[in-house]
């Protein structure tokens, strides 16, 4: 019997054993994937097609923003490494003028052939059709159009109005000058942006800003082989029949820049952050929304393209220690540490953006770094989640008569700092300025009734100690 009991009991002990094993298997599978999904979604991964020399192929869709122009760079950045030329693949209404200048700039740097080609049923329109134009060759597939390239601008009534005839000047110089470096008619671009002229693809072929109305991808390949393409002040001969194609995808930082950098976005998220700061300022307690105004007011200022990437890494990652800082100062059960962790894994995903260093190094230290933030953002919320749990509630009793400071004016609500920490307060005697010591009559809940102290017994005059001598 006692020999069964003990090995019921050694049964009992090696299930608990086991199942232990297999918790901890099971945390520690689900922490692998998700280091391996933020290693996927940190590379910019690149898919292959066909069996020939390399043909890479940047797929601009949407609003041209800021994140556009950091994917192009990124996709120029791989065909040059690889000596292979690029196709930017188009389907967009047009965007930032600067962000379409930026692309333009790092297309005439560039020692690669880029080729420009309207996805077959896409547009190119405004931005776009700048963009469509510095690609030599260049391609469109059926059923797609480019134009209307006038730049306009926000009114003071909140709608949109043409932009000022120094600035629609400077474009139309810059429209010139992109289709004569590439042997096409100024006078027709220009129309583009003076006369919003529109040209499908067997139109634009007749007047000479498309080289080629093909099907699809594979046909505008084929289409360009064997032709000159300009790189730079040379030319080069493609061979693009059966080129391989390999397919760039946009990485984690060009993802998280063209969501912000979308102007409506930055702008929303600038407001919020406004807002939040002076919710929080004006009516002091929980720290909530003073922490997201924060975050949201400096990624607003991100997205409107005050901070290039290196810098905004930088600010996000000195705003997360501060939230970190003020977290242990003022403990506020998680939202500061929450809040430090989400800027640190930005911080980490803007940060290093250092043209000199190789492609291989940056993705390495993004991946390592985020890994990092992750898990410091991890342990510094279990750290939070931990002291709460161990040092609980006080008890009435363990509040009552003693000491607390007014964090706000009590009239008769406010906030109050009791062992570190915020609490509600109220006080049935008058109003209590601002830093001062006030004594806890009694806790429900979360919230204090506090009084000021009572003053120190008065003492008896020089007088009465006579008359008491007397007697």
């Amino acid at each position: 019997m006692v020999a069964d009991g003990v090995a019921a009991a050694r049964g009992g002990d090696d299930g608990q054993i086991q199942l232990r094993r297999s918790s901890w298997a099971l945390v520690a599978s689900r922490q692998i994937g998700l280091l391996v999904l933020v290693g996927l979604l940190l590379v910019p991964a690149v898919t292959a097609q066909a069996t020939g020399s390399p043909v890479y192929v940047a797929d601009v869709e949407g609003t041209v923003t800021r994140g556009t122009a950091l994917q192009i760079e990124d996709a120029l950045e791989q065909a040059e490494e690889a000596d292979a030329p690029l196709v930017i693949r188009l389907d967009t209404p047009g965007g930032l003028v600067e962000s379409t200048l930026e692309i333009d700039r790092a297309i005439a740097r560039s020692d690669v052939p880029v080729l420009t080609y309207v996805r077959e049923g896409g547009w190119a329109q405004s931005a776009g059709t700048f963009i469509f134009l510095m690609g030599h060759p260049n391609g469109m597939g059926q059923g797609t159009q480019i134009g209307s390239a006038q730049p306009i601008v926000q009114s003071q009534s909140g709608g949109t109005q043409n932009a000022s005839e120094k600035v629609t000047n400077a474009l139309v110089e810059r429209i010139r000058t992109i289709a004569d470096r590439h042997d096409r008619d100024p006078d027709v671009a220009q129309q583009f942006i003076t006369r919003n002229l529109n040209l499908n693809a067997s139109e634009a072929q007749r007047r000479g800003m498309s080289n080629h109305t093909v099907g699809d991808l594979r046909g505008f390949l084929e289409a360009v082989d064997g032709r000159q393409a300009n790189v730079g002040e040379a030319t080069v001969e493609l061979d693009t029949a059966d080129a391989e194609i390999r397919y760039v995808e946009e990485g984690l930082l060009v993802q998280v820049v063209e969501i912000v950098g979308n102007p409506q976005v930055a702008f929303v998220l600038f407001l919020i952050g406004l807002y939040g700061v002076i919710f929080g300022l004006a009516a002091p307690g929980t720290l909530v929304p003073e922490t997201i105004g924060a975050l949201a007011l400096v990624m607003g200022l991100i997205g409107l393209g005050l901070f290039d990437a290196g810098t905004s890494g930088l600010l996000l990652i000195l705003l997360a220690s501060a939230f970190f800082v003020a977290e242990v100062l003022t403990p506020t059960h998680g939202v500061l540490a929450t809040a430090g962790a989400i800027a640190l894994v930005l911080g980490a995903i803007f940060l290093l953006d250092e043209p000199l260093l190789s492609r291989d190094y940056l993705q390495r230290f993004q991946i390592v770094a985020v890994i990092s933030a992750i898990v410091s953002g991890g342990v510094a919320l279990g750290g939070v989640a931990l002291a709460v749990r161990t040092r609980g509630q006080p008890t009435r009793d363990e509040v009552e008569g003693r000491e607390a400071e007014t964090l706000t004016r009590l009239d008769p609500e406010g906030q109050v700092a009791f062992r570190g920490e915020r609490w509600g307060a109220v006080t049935e005697h008058g109003p209590i300025p601002q830093d001062r010591t006030v004594v806890i009559e009694a806790r429900e809940g979360l919230t204090l009734t506090v009084r000021e102290p009572d003053p120190p017994a008065e003492q008896t005059g020089r007088g009465d100690d006579l008359a008491a001598e007397d007697d």
